[in-house]
């Protein structure tokens, strides 16, 4: 009985191989918990650092490489519109804190896509595609800086009262203006004559006479005489007012009168082609210094071009 006893031995608790198993289990998890919480004192104090010293409350938001043909006040408004939508918007509350966290991108292509996707909110149809949107950080703040195509307006669709800007692209551009208004875009072609309510802002115009002033403004934009032209008339689009009357007519900015006829590439054998229109203007143009051969009129529809018999003195 005694050699069966000294032959049992007696086992302290970490030398049970259950024990010693659980024991590695706490410690791998101590380690494991360590790593994640300094991983998150790292993360916490690398934010921390940028916010006290280069992240301050959002002081601007800076328009890149933007055209000559936006005004600050209409740019002003374009950067106001971010400022609205991520500091101010009350169906977003949470975008005012992403877009102060330095470390959140995400916001800046919730931005983004609300410029491209929402063109009918403020001034957004400007943008035509957005490059980039990033944060940038001087001495004493954050800057949200943005990089975009801007549309470039090609014509004011002009009526009676007001009237509303179209791109080269076919695009109703924001904003709407009283006649009274027109002279301040004097260096933009008017079109008269279209009739029809201006679709909203960042939708394309489907209206034909627009959609034709517009093909006809890309073929005279490249041409040398291109600022005498100050409106396109679309009244006769389709000879609708009078058989005989020109369908097109451009007026200069002398108050004189171009009959340029069908809408190019739908002249058939009534006219010639748009291309020998061109290049009758271009004479007239070289010969005179101006497209209407200082008269009232000029006819560049046939073959020949007419003009009316000066007026003599009694």
């Amino acid at each position: 009985m005694a050699d069966d006893h000294n032959s049992m031995r007696i086992l302290r608790p970490w030398q049970n191989p259950g024990v010693r198993g659980l024991l590695a289990a706490c410690v791998v998890a101590v380690v494991a918990a360590g790593i994640v919480e300094s991983w998150h004192y790292v993360h916490n104090y690398a934010r921390k650092i940028i916010e006290q010293r280069d992240h301050r409350p959002l002081k601007r938001i800076v328009l890149l490489n933007t055209p000559p043909w936006l005004s600050k006040s209409l740019l002003d408004q374009i950067a106001q519109e971010a400022v609205d939508y991520t500091i101010y918007n009350p169906r977003h509350p949470d975008y005012a804190l992403q877009l102060r966290d330095p470390l959140n991108g995400n916001i800046l292509k919730i931005l983004a896509r609300h410029y491209l996707q929402d063109q009918n909110a403020g001034e957004n149809a400007w943008i035509k595609r957005i490059g980039f949107i990033r944060r940038a950080w001087t001495r004493s703040a954050q800057i949200i800086e943005i990089s975009a195509v801007y549309r470039r307006p090609a014509a004011l669709v002009a009526g009676p009262t007001g009237g509303y800007l179209v791109s080269f692209g076919g695009v109703r551009l924001p904003g709407l203006y009283k006649a009274n208004q027109f002279s301040a875009l004097h260096w933009l072609i008017q079109i008269i004559g279209s009739q029809a309510a201006p679709p909203v802002a960042g939708r394309h115009v489907d209206t034909p006479r627009i959609e034709v002033a517009l093909k006809l403004i890309h073929v005279l934009a490249s041409q040398p005489y291109y600022h005498q032209i100050a409106a396109i008339n679309m009244r006769n689009l389709g000879g609708k007012a009078s058989s005989l009357a020109p369908q097109i007519t451009l007026i200069t900015r002398f108050g004189t009168r171009v009959w340029w006829g069908r809408a190019p590439g739908q002249e058939g054998f009534y006219e010639v082609p748009a291309a020998r229109k061109l290049e009758s203007l271009a004479k007239i143009y070289a010969r005179f210094g101006r497209i209407d051969a200082r008269r009232a009129y000029v006819d560049i529809r046939g073959d020949q071009v007419l003009v009316p018999k000066p007026t003599t003195q009694p």
